[in-house]
């Protein structure tokens, strides 16, 4: 039997034996949320759930829907305490046990299962990488203190002025950023360089990173005071963060800045990887994303651009 189909008949067992056990307890032949809540007494949310379970034209899905075992259990003792034939309630019962017993076979449980059920159910896999986005965001956010509302980066490569070698040119926005607790330092921007460039990190009106390192920032679009800010620079990196507790809790900043590098190699080895340099900066919980890239059209890269953010 496979894996689908040993799924489908627990499924359906499970489906039929409740919808079989709801009409019995309410003596209606449509079982409505309204009444399970009048006649059992369930509360709205349970029976909303165990109705759109049973009504569910595909018994996969309706396994989705499906209450928890504590649930199914409330149903139960509810239609029993309603005088359901007890031949029905027991069958609803031995049916709910199969499932229990399939569940425990699954390590993480009705998420696990819900996994499996998105490999034939196409609206569940959308359902579940969008409710799997937003948990990761509101995970993300807890476990470093920060948030952001949206990021946005454009990236322009053109021929440099040595050939097979690249001009790039990279500016970004991160808006309505706001810390969630005390003691979290934003950073702005960070940069570790490969090294295989003829010139130096410089802002977009030229000046070299070293030598005005809070030229990279963009003032017309960024809220915070260079003089709240802080470098950090070696050999082959550059940082840039915010100072203390600056901006308070919840409160949004927006900052942006631009930063070019002039005949870059194109890519470079490094162990088992291509890189033609490397951002890294703190990662953030964002709600929008958007990067683009302005690629001139005599450049050709053999290379796949990775978004790590």
């Amino acid at each position: 039997m496979t894996e689908e189909r040993e799924i489908e008949e627990i499924a359906s067992g499970l489906q039929s034996a409740f919808g079989e056990l709801l009409i019995a307890a309410t003596r209606e032949a449509d079982v409505r949320p309204m009444t399970l809540i009048s006649v059992l007494g369930l509360d709205k949310s349970l029976a909303s759930r165990i109705t759109r379970a049973i009504k569910s034209p595909n018994p996969l899905g309706s396994l989705h829907l499906m209450p928890t075992a504590s649930g199914l259990k409330k149903v139960l003792d509810a239609a029993e305490n309603a005088d359901a034939p007890s031949d029905v309630v027991q069958n609803a019962r031995h049916a709910a046990k199969l499932y229990g017993d399939f569940l425990a076979t699954f390590a993480g449980g009705r998420a696990d299962l819900d996994a499996a059920l998105a490999t034939w159910i196409p609206e569940l896999k959308d359902e579940m990488l969008r409710k799997a986005r937003r948990e990761i965001f509101r995970g993300w956010a807890t476990t470093t203190g920060v948030r952001a509302g949206a990021f946005y980066s454009a990236h322009f490569i053109l021929p440099g002025t040595t050939p097979g070698r690249l001009n790039v040119a990279v500016v970004s926005t991160e808006a309505d950023v706001c810390r969630l607790r005390s003691g979290v330092p934003l950073k702005i921007a960070g940069f570790r360089f490969a090294g295989n460039s003829k010139s130096p990190l410089k802002n977009l009106d030229g000046g070299d990173l070293q030598a005005d390192p809070l030229g990279i920032l963009l003032k017309e679009l960024t809220t915070v005071a260079p003089e709240n800010c802080d470098v950090s620079q070696g050999a082959d990196f550059f940082k840039l963060r915010i100072l203390g507790d600056r901006p308070r809790i919840n409160e949004p900043v927006t900052y942006s800045y631009g930063i070019q590098v002039a005949d870059l190699l194109p890519a470079t080895k490094c162990g088992e990887r291509d890189y033609m340099w490397t951002e890294f900066v703190q990662l953030l919980a964002v709600t929008d994303f958007l990067a683009d890239f302005y690629i001139h059209k005599d450049v050709r890269l053999d290379v796949h651009p990775i978004i790590t953010r």
